[in-house]
């Protein structure tokens, strides 16, 4: 007997749909049906698809095209987010308190910054963590702008008070040919000097890399070297007095304290 090769899964399939239909069916008027059946659901799902896709706000036209990698690196990376920013504000305050009024648009800037984690906050304990990264990024860069201000400030403040630094290095180098000025006084001072060009040098780093935090705390450090040397090259009592007044914020400032806090006397 010949030897026909066993029937196919599909042909055994529409071979049992036919047996059960009366024979003026027509066939081909069914496959035809099917074919075009089967053609036209990507459309119903594509409608469907388009139909559930979320709407952001209009200034952030990025937002509108997100997939479930956004979403999963979203959720990945909303905690060290949501942490760093509500380090940026608590490390503003304490730049925007002991320096009121002497940064223009610190204030107001450093408001909308706080309503803007407030929003971003708010979105996370509701879950929707996509939209609170987009929110809570915003205000990071926020806080850049901020930083920059007071990184600026910050660079004149310490270009004059380095200026004062070498022209009294100077007379005191003078003095010490006379033996007015020991020399282990004169060497402590370079070497604060030293330090002092050196955190410069260091922020100057940080501010082409647009890391204005970064910046903000060397900037700090130089001042408050620069700030030793001048008192300690000064001999007049009273004239020490006056730059203890003069410059008693930043040297607050420098050391982790608050102008007018509790612990305005040993800051932390």
């Amino acid at each position: 007997m010949p030897q026909f090769p066993p029937l196919r899964k599909e042909s055994v399939y529409f071979k049992h749909i036919f047996k059960h239909f009366p024979a003026a069916f027509d066939r081909k008027f069914f496959l035809i049906w099917t074919i075009i059946s089967f053609l036209s659901m990507p459309v119903f799902s594509q409608e469907t698809e388009n139909k559930e896709k979320p709407t952001y706000d209009s200034d952030h036209p990025e937002r509108k095209v997100t997939t479930y990698l956004d979403v999963h690196h979203a959720v990945k990376n909303i905690n060290p987010l949501k942490d760093q920013v509500k380090l940026d504000i608590i490390r503003l305050n304490r730049a925007v308190s002991n320096f009121k009024g002497k940064i223009e648009g610190a204030d107001n800037d450093y408001n909308l910054i706080r309503e803007n984690y407030k929003k971003g906050i708010d979105l996370y304990y509701r879950r929707e963590y996509l939209e609170s990264s987009f929110v809570l990024k915003d205000t990071r860069k926020m806080s850049q702008n901020l930083y920059k201000k007071f990184t600026e400030h910050f660079q004149v403040q310490v270009g004059e008070l380095l200026n004062s630094c070498s022209e009294s290095m100077v007379n005191n180098d003078l003095k010490s040919i006379d033996n007015q000025v020991s020399f282990d006084e004169l060497r402590q001072n370079q070497y604060r000097l030293r330090i002092a060009y050196n955190q410069v040098y260091m922020a100057d780093q940080m501010t082409r890399d647009n890391r204005y935090d970064a910046a903000l705390d060397h900037l700090r450090l130089a001042k408050l070297y620069a700030i030793h040397v001048l008192k300690n090259m000064e001999t007049d009592s009273a004239k020490k007095e006056a730059m203890d007044k003069e410059y008693a914020a930043d040297i607050i400032d420098a050391m982790g304290g608050l102008v007018g806090s509790v612990q305005t006397d040993n800051p932390s």
